[in-house]
């Protein structure tokens, strides 16, 4: 018997795969270098303003605890200069301009989200598989 399909239960495993992806590719906090302790993933595109972007590895980077809830969501000013730092002008450019796509957010844009992040995943492994 198989199971029906839950968007929800769908985004999640798809939340907790690009979890992983970010984790391998960053390692450390991408701004202040620590490795150790809580780090966490964080949208440069919110997820709830930016629906499409939610699972694009370009739009998250990798931070601790203090990182993440103090500085990048108390400092605006000083979290987009640095994030320009980070990026790059181009890459935000970039990331910025494909905030203008809207993508429905449904089973066939899950499913390619999901095969994108296994192969990411598979490559920063050095994997053939996925």
């Amino acid at each position: 018997m198989t199971r029906k399909y839950s968007k929800r239960n769908h985004v999640k495993r798809l939340r907790r795969l690009l979890s992983e992806v970010i984790h391998l590719r960053d390692k450390v906090c991408q701004r202040c270098n620590k490795a150790d302790g809580k780090l966490d993933t964080s949208h440069i595109f919110p997820k709830g303003s930016y629906p499409s972007l939610q699972f694009l590895p370009d739009n998250v980077k990798l931070l601790c605890f203090r990182c993440h809830r103090i500085f990048w969501h108390n400092n605006p000013v000083e979290a987009s200069k640095w994030l320009l730092e980070y990026l790059t002008p181009s890459k935000y450019e970039h990331l910025r301009s494909l905030t203008q796509q809207t993508n429905t957010i449904n089973r066939p844009f899950l499913e390619q989200s999901e095969i994108m992040l296994k192969e990411y995943r598979a490559e920063l492994l050095g994997d053939d598989k996925i």
